[in-house]
């Protein structure tokens, strides 16, 4: 393993420096110094607060023993720096410096002892984060959970209608918030949940050997293979409610259960890492027939901007699908004003499904004049996805980053080849 050497000679040269050590404890710090002094540098620089998922003790029992505890540190060591913020490169009597230092949390005591707000640090539930539609505010308070039969029927009898939607290829099922909870009161509880998208993951205990997976699931092709065993005539567009109630068989409502319960998820990864990795929000319920999906865009371009950032490379790199439509991207200034050199109209398009795909922009050889500014870019999508981007200084496209547990075309943790690597995984996987 591989990680950076923080506790040796100089600090400053330590942090570029690569070193072999065997604790995953220590790179994981390593790292997680660097992102706190870049959040409290961003708070000070934006006026910015920071808001937090407000994790409740179910969720921490379910994660890795690891994960846990490296999400906790990340937690401590953010309070611990915000209780006294102090910028060397300040002086000393000037707010940040070292006479003056800043207080933007209180000091910590203990995660049980947490309530929802630390100074300019706030928590919130997770379902404002990653458990929300942003397009429409769904929220999931259905939870279906299978307990025995009777319970299944009765939980089936509150939809208002349960169907096959033949136009769409798809099932919807309609009910009001009102007949099931009380969670949502005040909110709009009239809504259509439809099982749009042949994408969503869901964890299979029976996976792997009984060890478990994440498990790729086509919900509507799922429904119809369960309906057309259980005798359930679909295709017709019929209230479902009656037949399914009728069912007497536990592994039907299972299945059921679980495959609404999967639709009803919002929050979605594959379970894989690097380039293949996938971590999105698919909304089941539409807005003006449009169902949010984070990684995709359609025909009418959906438009990117990211904060004011600053590189040192020379060459624009994605990660994109966008085969069937199409990717552009101009750069403004800090205060929003585009680059006349690298505007939109100027980008060459991008069509192509590439995890290492280099921009451009007619006129122009590379970023170089621009290395070391402010800027912000603005990627223009239709009708495809983008993972990533990162500005490299080879045209090769090496990130200088990690690259997880590496590979057959990478020398070693950090990717200094770019686009070799790939070809040479690719020669790798043909012998």
């Amino acid at each position: 393993m591989r990680c950076l050497a923080l506790w040796m000679g100089n600090r400053t040269q330590s942090r570029k420096d690569w070193s072999t050590i065997e604790n995953i404890k220590e790179i994981k710090e390593g790292y997680l110094s660097q992102v706190v002094h870049k959040i409290a540098t961003m708070m000070v620089e934006e006026n910015a607060i920071v808001v937090m998922e407000d994790l409740n003790q179910g969720f921490m029992r379910g994660r890795q023993k690891v994960e846990r505890q490296v999400y906790q540190k990340l937690e401590k060591m953010l309070i611990d720096k915000l209780n006294y913020l102090v910028f060397k490169a300040k002086n000393v009597t000037e707010p940040g410096g070292l006479l003056k230092a800043l207080q933007l949390t209180s000091k910590f005591d203990s995660f049980k002892s947490m309530g929802k707000q630390s100074g300019f640090l706030f928590y919130v539930p997770a379902w404002n984060t990653s458990k929300i539609d942003p397009a429409t505010g769904f929220v999931d308070f259905l939870k279906p959970k299978y307990e025995n039969i009777e319970k299944a029927k009765a939980f089936f009898k509150k939809f208002e209608v349960i169907r096959f939607n033949a136009d769409k290829n798809y099932f919807e099922f309609q009910f009001d918030y009102n007949d099931f909870t009380s969670k949502a009161e005040g909110t709009q509880t009239n809504w259509i949940v439809c099982t749009q998208g042949k994408e969503r993951y869901a964890w299979n205990t029976k996976l792997n050997n009984g060890k478990g997976a994440v498990e790729k699931i086509d919900v509507t092709e799922n429904l119809q293979l369960l309906f057309g065993k259980a005798g359930i005539s679909y295709a017709s567009g019929s209230d479902l409610i009656t037949d399914i109630t009728n069912q007497e068989s536990a592994d039907f409502f299972k299945k059921l259960m679980r495959l609404l319960a999967v639709t009803l998820s919002l929050r979605h990864t594959n379970g894989k890492n690097g380039n293949e990795e996938k971590d999105f929000i698919l909304s089941p319920v539409s807005k003006q027939g449009v169902f949010f999906n984070s990684m995709e865009a359609d025909e009418n371009a959906g438009t990117l901007t990211t904060r004011p950032v600053t590189f040192n490379g020379k060459y624009l790199f994605v990660n994109t699908d966008c085969l069937q439509g199409e990717l552009k991207v101009e750069i403004l200034d800090k205060h929003n004003k585009v680059n006349a050199a690298f505007s939109m109209d100027k980008c060459n398009p991008v069509s192509a499904n590439s995890t290492i795909q280099q921009m451009s922009w007619n006129g122009v050889e590379d970023l170089s004049s621009l290395a070391g500014k402010k800027v912000k870019f603005r990627f223009h999508l239709k009708m495809g996805k983008l993972y990533s981007f990162w500005v490299s200084p080879e045209i090769s496209g090496a990130s200088h980053g990690y690259n997880a547990a590496g590979g057959p075309g990478f020398s070693g943790s950090v990717d200094i080849e770019g686009k070799e690597a790939y070809n040479a995984a690719g020669a790798f996987s043909k012998i």
